[in-house]
């Protein structure tokens, strides 16, 4: 069996995310995704066995962490809804972004908070 692996996608094109801000996004994407497997009413009892080992740190899985600019952002978004669509049966990939509904961009002496989507 392949280990689990959990991969996160980091906005890194906006210069008001700080290495701080991509910690949190990451950990937001990853709670987020804690609750949509959670809640999806097609996940199967190995995909709650799985996500509690990888959460609870056993040999069961690893996460890896990426900076993707805001083309390769949709790219990427688009390349899973494409594999969902067309392999609808699969159970081996679930995948979500995380829009963060207030996020501090800056924009020189200004700051605005707005709907980003920030990490996937």
């Amino acid at each position: 069996m392949t280990k689990p692996t959990l991969y996160l996608f980091i906005r890194n094109d906006v210069d008001s995310m700080t290495p701080g801000k991509a910690i949190a996004q990451g950990s937001h994407a990853t709670d987020d995704f804690e609750i949509n497997v959670r809640m999806a009413a097609d996940a199967s009892v190995e995909w709650f066995n799985t996500l509690r080992e990888w959460r609870d740190g056993g040999p069961a899985g690893r996460a890896l962490v990426f900076g993707a600019s805001g083309s390769q952002f949709e790219h990427l978004k688009i390349l899973c809804e494409l594999y969902e669509s067309h392999a609808p049966n699969q159970k081996n990939i679930l995948w979500g972004s995380y829009t963060d509904p207030t996020y501090p961009l800056k924009d020189g002496a200004l700051t605005h908070t707005i709907p980003f989507n920030s990490a996937m």
